[in-house]
């Protein structure tokens, strides 16, 4: 593996999720940049949960109950 830091260069080579990388740093940029090039973000990590107001898809949220 590789040793990133958590920077904006860091989290940048971590993940392409366009909520992941505008919930850091340079938000507008990020957000421009993916609307301009047509990005799509599958919304599968927490940071992408939380700006949607999705639940989570661990712990508790992992689950779903039928009634």
């Amino acid at each position: 593996g590789e040793v990133l830091g958590i920077t904006r260069f860091g989290i940048k080579k971590m993940k392409d999720s366009v909520l992941m990388l505008a919930s850091f740093e340079q938000t507008t940029d990020h957000l421009f940049d993916a609307s301009v090039h047509g990005k799509v973000d599958p919304i599968e990590g927490v940071s992408e949960c939380i700006i949607m107001g999705i639940p989570m898809p661990i712990g508790t949220g992992l689950l779903k109950i039928k009634q």
